[in-house]
């Protein structure tokens, strides 16, 4: 089952790559990289955390339970907020796979 397919039923906003812009890299590691971005039209700025998941079952429902979770814990004042996703392109290997997160002041 494709990653498109098991997200079906996430419930977060969709980005496209298009409205995340000034991208600098903050930090990675082995399950991915971070960016400080900005969402396009405002002065928002977001933890831009670009996950690396290949499409086997696993991985997919791994990643989609941690999403499900986050979700549901998400207004409470010690959670950094999920602002939402988006799917990039897919290569031979990986999904780019990107959640926004407001931070706040982090990024002053």
């Amino acid at each position: 089952m494709s990653l498109d397919k098991i997200l079906e039923d996430v419930t977060l906003k969709r980005y496209s790559q298009n409205e995340i812009v000034n991208r600098t890299i903050v930090g990675n590691g082995g399950f991915g990289v971070v960016y400080k971005a900005q969402l396009k039209h405002t002065d928002v700025n977001v933890a831009l955390k670009m996950l690396f998941t290949n499409e086997e079952q696993d991985s997919c429902e791994k990643l989609v339970k941690e999403l499900k979770t986050h979700k549901m814990v998400d207004d409470h004042p010690n959670v950094i907020r999920c602002f939402g996703l988006y799917i990039g392109k897919k290569n031979v290997k990986y999904i780019e796979f990107d959640l926004y997160f407001e931070i706040h002041g982090l990024f002053v």
